[in-house]
């Protein structure tokens, strides 16, 4: 007996379908052949045409920057240098919104300025304003050099021609240095006796009698390696920087210990002498009219 065989019929498609249908089955139609690429080549036109009228649309909606603040400012920093620096910015910023190119730029002339440190960031505020975050340079110590004082930092950076602080804050005077302060910002100053000054400045600074000195004279250090303290009346020899000290040569403690005692027990660290101390003596300390 033959078997019978059955044939499935084919479901006969429209030739037109919805609309969502066509776009649903275009891409699956087109991947991995040529024409996909033809549709995201499309598409990455149309964005590019669009994205300028949307940046435009953007930049006139944006606020303009109307001030510049500066985070954390240290105390000694004064109206007068904080609008100095303010129109160092403002100057690369045009009547719209500032935009990453501008900001760069501002960034750059603020670390040229020669105040900073470093530069943390700058940045367009929700507002529309400009803030810069960035570390300015700390004033430790006045050097008196052949062009006259300039305030240098813990580093010996000079910091920029002019700096003034308020007359309550002691700085202590470095003079004689062996060389003029560096040419360009942010550099330290050359050679090495304005560094052994600041060294020991460290140590006297947190000392009760810092007042009483008037400045560390260099004047003998490429000679000899001495530093020399001078207060109102007195040439105090220290001798090396604290822990350089050469062989038999008394030790920084004993020598603040020394000038402690001659404080407690005068009022002055030099005991109203008018000459000259040497602390640089192991064994004695040498006064010398």
């Amino acid at each position: 007996m033959a078997r019978k065989t059955t044939r499935s019929k084919k479901k006969k498609h429209s030739r037109w379908q919805p609309l969502w249908a066509t776009l649903w089955q275009t891409p699956r139609a087109l991947q991995g052949d040529a024409g996909g690429w033809v549709i995201f080549g499309l598409f990455a036109i149309g964005l590019a045409i669009a994205t300028p009228s949307l940046r435009k649309a953007v930049s006139a909606t944006a606020p303009r920057a109307q001030e510049v603040r500066f985070a954390e400012t240290p105390k000694w920093i004064g109206e007068s240098l904080i609008t100095h620096l303010g129109r160092i910015a403002i100057r690369h910023i045009g009547t719209e919104a500032p935009t990453q190119y501008q900001l760069v730029a501002i960034h750059t002339a603020l670390e040229d300025s020669g105040w900073f440190d470093r530069i943390d960031q700058v940045r367009r505020t929700a507002g529309g304003d400009i803030e810069v975050q960035g570390v300015f340079l700390n004033p430790v110590a006045v050097v008196t050099d052949s062009y006259g004082d300039v305030l240098v930092d813990q580093f010996g950076r000079p910091l920029p021609d002019g700096t003034k602080l308020d007359g309550e804050d002691h700085r202590l005077h470095i003079s004689h240095p062996g060389e003029d302060r560096p040419a360009r910002p942010r550099r330290a100053w050359q050679g090495d006796d304005v560094s052994a000054a600041l060294a020991l400045y460290t140590v006297l600074k947190p000392q009760p009698w810092i007042d009483q000195i008037e400045s560390i004279d260099l004047s003998r250090y490429n000679h000899n390696g001495s530093l020399i303290l001078q207060t109102d009346q007195c040439t105090i020899v220290w001798g090396s920087a604290p822990r350089e000290e050469t062989n038999l040569e008394t030790l920084c403690d004993r020598k603040l210990a020394w000038l402690t005692a001659q404080y407690d027990a005068s009022g002055r660290i030099d005991g109203h002498h008018h000459g000259e101390l040497d602390l640089r003596n192991s064994s004695h300390f040498v006064k010398t009219n």
